[in-house]
């Protein structure tokens, strides 16, 4: 009997240390708690990531490049003018309008205006005349209208010369400007030019570049505004360029 009792609580024994759960090491962790924390970790790090990569705004990104356009101004006592320039010193052609008010030593406006540049390339410049009550002792403001653009400037690859329209205008100039080849019977200006040309872009636009060399401000801008004047409209020319032998523009005016 007492053997009997004995091989009985030795099987209780056995049965229950077989149905025993199995006991967790001190470091391990329910499965579950594991994954929320693998979960947790994974979304760290896609926060972070977002953090670390700049969002950029388009619309704060463009305002920026007005930055870039330069807005100055000399006073022309002889005319009562102040002639206004805009300078592109961005990587992209700028088109839109710019508001002017001129100021006299005691702070009393003497004159105002908006001016459109159209199409400004980079590097590129224009101007106008703003008339004035007195250009003396002046100072200038400035502010950007709501409406304008930078767009991308055509590559020299999309730009083919046309030799035709080159030598009809190389010419004109000569025949009208240029004393018909005597110098005596030419401008002042007419000898500082070295050499012209025109070129049509891929969206069926043209355009002329006049090469000069050694020449003053005046009679960059003589020069460029009598080839846009006489031969635009003429030979179809949305713009007309005046550079130094660099390649660097010194004068452009647009349609």
């Amino acid at each position: 009997m007492k053997k009997f009792i004995a091989l009985t609580l030795a099987l209780c024994f056995l049965l229950a240390a077989c149905s025993s759960p199995p006991k967790q090491t001190e470091n391990s962790e329910p499965e579950e708690q594991q994954t929320e924390e693998v979960n947790e970790a994974v979304n760290k790090d896609v926060e972070d990531a977002e953090e670390e990569t700049p969002v950029t705004d388009p619309a704060e990104d463009k305002e920026k490049k007005l930055d870039l356009i330069a807005v100055t101004f000399e006073p022309d006592a002889m005319t009562s003018q102040a002639i206004v320039y805009i300078q592109n010193n961005s990587d992209q052609v700028f088109t839109g309008s710019v508001h002017v008010c001129f100021y006299d030593a005691s702070g009393s406006m003497v004159g105002e205006d908006t001016i459109y540049p159209e199409e400004v390339g980079p590097g590129s410049s224009t101007y106008a005349r703003i008339n004035v009550e007195t250009a003396e002792g002046i100072t200038m403001e400035h502010s950007f209208g709501f409406r304008y653009e930078f767009t991308d400037a055509a590559s020299a690859s999309e730009a083919t010369l046309d030799e035709d329209t080159t030598q009809l205008l190389a010419d004109e100039m000569l025949g009208s400007f240029g004393g018909a080849g005597n110098p005596e019977w030419a401008t002042s200006w007419y000898g500082a030019i070295e050499g012209y040309e025109v070129y049509s872009t891929a969206d069926g636009e043209s355009y002329a570049v006049v090469i000069v060399g050694d020449a003053s401000q005046e009679d960059i801008d003589r020069i460029g505004n009598t080839v846009f004047g006489n031969y635009a409209k003429e030979y179809g020319l949305a713009q007309v360029f005046v550079k130094d032998n660099a390649g660097t523009t010194l004068f452009t005016r647009s349609q």
